[in-house]
């Protein structure tokens, strides 16, 4: 039994947390769809800057086309948070979520970039109110990123 149970300490210790954003991607209708998510880390910050580039310059395209719409601006959101400008892409969620308090990426994704700026309240806050509207969402372990929210915030106040 303690064998066992030293494993799964070992196991465990092994894993690694990380923020997650979620973009927007096509079903095969057509449909615009929550499609995939990414992960972001301390250790993983070095994204292939050259897609990530590619990405936004379609995206940009679509707002140049008038033809954008709020996933567009979350998806832009998302790859900013890629490459270190989470800031600005709390300034672009921010105002989206008071037209789309309902949208699952949108309050999942502005809580990570508030937990990418060191905002753990507001992460929180955001992380929380995007796991109510979808508990399944990333195989249903969002909760785990509120858990550790939590401790984080509960450390910052007591050390």
């Amino acid at each position: 039994m303690r064998c066992l149970l030293l494993k799964i300490l070992l196991f465990t210790s092994f894993l690694q947390v990380f923020a997650c954003g979620n973009e927007y991607g096509y079903s095969l209708t057509g449909k615009r769809i929550h499609a995939r998510y990414f992960y972001l880390s301390e250790k993983q910050i070095h994204f292939d800057q050259s897609k990530i580039n590619q990405r936004l310059l379609k995206l940009n395209f679509k707002i140049e086309n008038n033809s954008a719409d709020f996933k567009t601006w979350s998806d832009i959101a998302v790859n900013l948070m890629k490459i270190g400008k989470a800031d600005s892409s709390v300034k672009i969620l921010e105002p989206l979520i008071l037209q789309h308090p309902e949208e699952y990426n949108l309050k999942a994704n502005l809580g990570t970039a508030y937990e990418l700026t060191g905002n753990l309240k507001k992460a929180l806050r955001y992380i929380s109110e995007g796991y109510e509207l979808n508990p399944k969402s990333h195989r249903g372990s969002e909760w785990i990123h509120i858990s550790i929210l939590e401790a984080k915030i509960k450390q910052q106040e007591d050390k």
